[in-house]
């Protein structure tokens, strides 16, 4: 019989671990190719070695390409855009007082730095379009202004006061 992530014969349950793999953010030539990961269970204890990823030996092209990202899926483009933004931003403050190593930085991390208020203006936009649908369901008759409102997270006045401001 076969589950999701594993297989049982008999009474035993086989289930296949994902690879591992552990990031240093910071690394010196101390630091080692692979760790070894030591799970303690019950019934014993388990230990494989994992490889070790040292960020410095990749640029934000190589983590983008080669997949390295620690997310499920693919991302978009804006999420790719926020990631740089961040890193950036990380870096503007660690090397804030040594500009050339700022400037070789950048051109190693990807170039332009972005505004993260892209994120906020995103969310505003989402918001803004959000309400104007529930403004013309109201409008339409196929949604209450108590619903619309309650679904806005508005009091039914302020819902109101912005259904008079708005204009299809």
């Amino acid at each position: 019989m076969t589950y999701d992530e594993g297989n049982i014969e008999g009474s035993v349950l086989t289930v296949t671990f994902p690879h591992s793999a552990v990031l240093f953010l910071r690394c010196s030539a101390s630091t080692p190719d692979k760790l070894k990961i030591r799970m303690l269970t019950p019934g014993g204890e388990i230990s494989c070695e994992i490889p070790v990823i040292k960020s410095q030996k990749y640029t934000i092209e190589d983590i983008f390409v080669k997949k390295l990202l620690f997310f499920q899926g693919e991302i978009d483009e804006y999420t790719k855009c926020t990631i740089m933004d961040m890193s950036n931003k990380v870096l503007e403050h660690i090397a804030r007082k040594y500009e050339n190593v700022k400037k070789r930085m950048k051109s190693v991390m990807g170039g332009k730095v972005l505004d993260y208020e892209t994120k906020t203006i995103r969310k505003e936009g989402i918001h803004k379009g959000r309400l104007e649908m529930l403004m013309d369901l109201v409008r339409d008759g196929l949604l209450s202004v108590k619903e619309a409102a309650s679904r806005a997270n508005l009091t039914e006045e302020a819902f109101q006061e912005r259904m008079q401001d708005y204009r299809r």
